[in-house]
């Protein structure tokens, strides 16, 4: 904690996938962001939605949230590309 300042994280807990529409999601994102929360999690799950879309989605348009993966997969993405797609998020 910088300064004694906490910081807050919404997200869906990493062994549960979203079971709603990704508009959901970024709605969800959007609410999370008025409620005060720093950050806004996703998940990457396998045979779930794609993280790198999600976050893409939550991260589009004017917002402060930040925008975060929970735990991802070594053997089911390739650190160099997450990390190429990561970077096009921003």
């Amino acid at each position: 904690m910088a300064g004694g300042q906490q910081r807050f994280t919404f997200s869906n807990l990493p062994g549960v996938g979203w079971k709603l529409p990704v508009r959901d999601i970024v709605t969800m994102a959007r609410r999370c962001e008025e409620a005060g929360f720093d950050r806004f999690a996703v998940a990457d799950l396998q045979f779930h939605y794609d993280v790198v879309a999600v976050m893409t989605a939550c991260a589009a348009g004017p917002t402060s949230i930040g925008v975060e993966s929970l735990v991802t997969h070594p053997y089911t993405r390739d650190a160099a590309l997450l990390a190429c797609a990561w970077a096009a998020i921003g």
